[in-house]
């Protein structure tokens, strides 16, 4: 009677097995790499040294030193500056008025004008006595005062003229936010570059391998961790007029799934980390679950490398069965939002089915055995 017990038990859980009823962490490898691409429009790539080349290459498409090639700051005079004009003219200086402030240029009988505070017009000009309308717009400081003193010939008694500028609203780059303080950053004659402007804000909030730096001129958009701007001199380009610098505090994350030591979400550094990097932080494949032959990474890819305009959906397969894999998972970069899964083992299986039969074996044993005491 006990036989024929064991034997029914025994073919159910052969059953149960065939049946596929042997719960999993996850799909088999087999399972992912005969997943129908048709319906799901998912592509299948096997990580080789071409592809990690490839990928890693596509994720550094955006260096600023790029996109953003020519670097230059309008030193001219624009709309809403506001001009400091200093008019020196010899003895007797009567055109401005007799009652000036001695100056220091020249001789000691140059007398200087009471200083002209001018804003520059949305037309790009600004009004001088005697001289009348100039325009200004894209203008350098030496060469107004020079136009001014070429008006003021036969006016003036050899007129002399310094112009400042003395609030820069045109020619600025916008910092915006994690950083100290956000504001317009006046560019100079020194072509200040993004680590320029982002010191005169204070600096950032965050530490530098979290912060992701975006460069908006015109309509070109590029980022950049602020880590590699700072490894890589060529990435801190010069900043043009109306260049929108925008900081982030952006912390990037995979997932790992499936026969690891621990399942979890991990956070990484902006610069990036190697699947074999992410693995180890989890502290790797799993000895007793894990298809070393099925390691997958679950990625909607960026478009670009397959000639579309949409991002595709992308599996890429490795097997650490190959020694030669570990070089290569050093060089394949995971990206933010990755799934890192990897597939059990058959005898996974097996050793669910042994635990099995020796639960009921036991369970079956033991009242009976518990009788003849």
């Amino acid at each position: 009677m006990k036989k024929h017990i064991l034997l029914l038990t025994l073919s159910g859980i052969l059953l149960f097995i065939l049946n596929g009823c042997i719960a999993s962490s996850g799909p088999r490898k087999a399972q992912v790499l005969d997943i129908d691409r048709n319906k799901t429009n998912v592509s299948i790539v096997k990580i080789d040294a071409n592809v990690a080349q490839k990928t890693s290459r596509n994720m550094h498409k955006d260096r600023f030193s790029k996109i953003f090639r020519s670097g230059k700051h309008n030193h001219g005079i624009g709309v809403g500056d506001t001009l400091s004009i200093s008019i020196w003219e010899a003895a007797p200086a009567t055109l401005f008025g007799g009652s000036m402030a001695e100056g220091n240029m020249g001789s000691s009988s140059r007398r200087s004008a009471t200083v002209i505070e001018q804003v520059v017009q949305r037309n790009g000009t600004i009004s001088v006595p005697f001289v009348g309308t100039l325009f200004v717009k894209g203008i350098t400081e030496q060469k107004i005062a020079k136009m001014i003193v070429k008006k003021l010939k036969g006016k003036a008694n050899d007129p002399q003229v310094i112009v400042k500028r003395t609030q820069n609203v045109s020619n600025t780059v916008t910092v915006v936010g994690e950083v100290m303080k956000n504001m317009k950053v006046p560019l100079y004659v020194n072509r200040e570059r993004i680590l320029d402007v982002l010191a005169m804000c204070g600096g950032v909030k965050h530490p530098v391998d979290k912060v992701t730096l975006q460069v908006m001129r015109h309509n070109k958009i590029a980022s950049m961790s602020m880590s590699d701007v700072i490894k890589d001199p060529r990435q801190n380009i010069v900043l043009n007029s109306d260049d929108i610098v925008t900081v982030k505090y952006q912390p990037l994350s995979f997932s790992v799934m499936g026969a690891v030591a621990k399942n979890e979400e991990r956070f990484f550094e902006v610069q990036g980390i190697s699947l074999i990097q992410g693995l180890a932080r989890v502290g790797g494949l799993s000895d007793q679950k894990a298809n070393a032959e099925g390691v997958f990474v679950f990625r909607y890819e960026d478009g670009a490398l397959y000639n579309k305009k949409h991002k595709v959906p992308t599996i890429y397969h490795i097997s650490f069965e190959d020694p030669n894999s570990f070089f290569i998972a050093q060089k394949f970069m995971l990206k933010n939002n990755d799934v890192v899964y990897v597939s059990e083992s058959m005898s996974t299986d097996l050793q669910k089915v042994l635990s099995i039969v020796t639960t009921i074996i036991y369970s079956i044993a033991t009242p009976v055995q518990l009788s003849k005491i």
